[in-house]
């Protein structure tokens, strides 16, 4: 990749502790990298990680089906319904 702004990932068992770790730390070492957004696989559950003005990183989850993720460098919204419509549970999700 290169400069890229948003980074999207979905989740996997195997992958997602360097998901969140190793490879966030990784991405964050670009100047264009803004936002990282990541798709739960088990459950309706988006997570986005936004740097602030300052350089901080800000987290904003967003869990059930009633919700909607903001990705505000792109300036859209993800509805999870629509993200996981199609999707089938091994339990009932939340809504």
């Amino acid at each position: 990749m290169l400069n890229p702004q948003v980074v999207v990932e979905v989740l996997s068992p195997k992958t997602g502790d360097y998901d969140y770790g190793g490879k966030f730390r990784l991405y964050q070492t670009l100047d264009s990298f803004e936002e990282y957004v990541l798709i739960a696989q088990d459950e309706p559950r988006v997570d986005v990680f936004r740097k602030t003005p300052d350089s901080r990183w800000l987290l904003s989850s967003y869990t059930g089906l009633s919700q909607v993720a903001k990705v505000e460098s792109l300036g859209i919204e993800l509805s999870l319904a629509q993200l996981y419509a199609g999707v089938e549970w091994t339990q009932s999700p939340s809504t």
